[in-house]
């Protein structure tokens, strides 16, 4: 439960830095993962344009746990980087949301296609952060998958119940 990693390729932009902070803390405050910045670490955070919009690879051991992983930002998108940015006050991609998702695949969750009950045209509703088919609601002006969900807890709890002693 804990997985050190370190910055590579964003200079000494601290913004850039500050928004990815933001997405790991949705999955570790208040919770017995951690992820501590290490520049020895080999994973890395990336900024650079090896994937289009961002992905993560994750490398798994025989027993399935993630032994590795590289999250990639492509820097030539259009992000907004203003992390306080208020719903409905931009219009490009927010990297806040998209850092949350990210740091999603990194915890062990893949896509899921249980987030109901989301409306992006009104900004209401509890899409999952890991829900698929959500571009439209992580730009133009959308913050819901800044924070992690219900259904995001869930599916760390059961990762992660056994050895943590979570309380699902």
């Amino acid at each position: 439960a804990e997985a050190e990693w370190h910055f590579s390729g964003f200079q000494q932009d601290q913004t850039l830095k500050t928004i990815v902070r933001k997405g790991r803390n949705e999955w570790v405050d208040g919770h017995a993962l951690h992820l501590p910045i290490n520049s020895a670490s080999p994973n890395h955070v990336n900024w650079d344009t090896v994937c289009t919009v961002a992905c993560a690879a994750l490398t798994r051991g025989a027993n399935e746990h993630i032994t590795a992983f590289q999250i990639h930002f492509d820097s030539d998108w259009a992000w907004n980087l203003d992390y306080t940015a208020s719903h409905g006050t931009f219009t490009n991609l927010d990297m806040r949301s998209v850092a949350a998702h990210e740091w999603g695949h990194v915890v062990g969750l893949g896509h899921s296609t249980r987030g109901y009950g989301h409306d992006c045209a009104s900004g209401s509703g509890t899409m999952g952060t890991m829900a698929q088919g959500t571009a439209g609601c992580i730009n133009n002006g959308h913050t819901e998958q800044r924070s992690i969900s219900v259904k995001d807890e869930e599916g760390r709890c059961e990762i992660y119940s056994h050895a943590h002693g979570y309380s699902c």
